[in-house]
């Protein structure tokens, strides 16, 4: 699929007659294989972040609020409710603030933070990888247009001027001034001329 993509992506791009540089500047802010390459890069970069966080301290508030009835037993083992005004049942609250550092853990954070270092200068190579395969073959896409520009107009100028050497040669012939086999090789040479024009 991107093979068939990308042929047709540079020739709606050539056909609008942009630069070179234009064309590679429009691909790679739009092709889809790039874009990802950019985005899990850009991913990449955030996990650095979470990984040193392991460095700092952490502070943890924990906040809770409810409703307790207390029962108590007798001797038999029945369930007597006691005899104060509210019947045993409490509002209940409870609060904690928590902080926590890390101050060892066989530098398990340090390696981890250079694993994600190199994780995502991985997705930087990746993507600059990406990016030159495919202004790579952008850049040849249109180096061969113009070049098959060019050999199309040449092809178009030989077979005018072969035109033009036919008719010359073809009133010289009326005339009698020349034989009927250096028109044929004219003839032939237009014809060779507009086959390369065609192919």
């Amino acid at each position: 699929m991107q093979k068939l993509f990308l042929p047709l992506l540079m020739l709606s791009t050539f056909a609008s007659a942009q630069t070179l540089q234009n064309s590679l500047k429009e691909v790679i802010e739009t092709n889809p294989t790039i874009q990802e390459k950019l985005h899990n890069y850009q991913a990449t970069q955030t996990t650095i972040t979470q990984s040193q966080a392991d460095y700092y301290p952490k502070l943890d508030l924990n906040l809770g609020g409810g409703y307790e009835q207390t029962k108590r037993k007798d001797g038999n083992g029945n369930t007597i409710l006691p005899s104060t005004t509210n019947d045993g049942k409490f509002s209940v609250y409870q609060n904690s603030l928590t902080l926590t550092q890390n101050l060892f853990r066989g530098l398990n954070t340090y390696y981890s933070v250079e694993e994600q270092k190199l994780q995502t200068l991985s997705a930087a190579y990746s993507y600059i990888e990406t990016t030159n395969t495919v202004a790579y073959q952008l850049t040849t896409a249109y180096i061969n247009y113009i070049k098959n520009k060019k050999l199309i107009g040449t092809a178009k100028e030989n077979v005018k001027i072969n035109k033009q050497i036919l008719e010359k040669v073809q009133k010289l012939y009326d005339a009698g001034l020349t034989t009927l086999s250096e028109v044929k090789r004219i003839q032939s040479s237009l014809a060779l001329a507009q086959s390369n024009l065609v192919v």
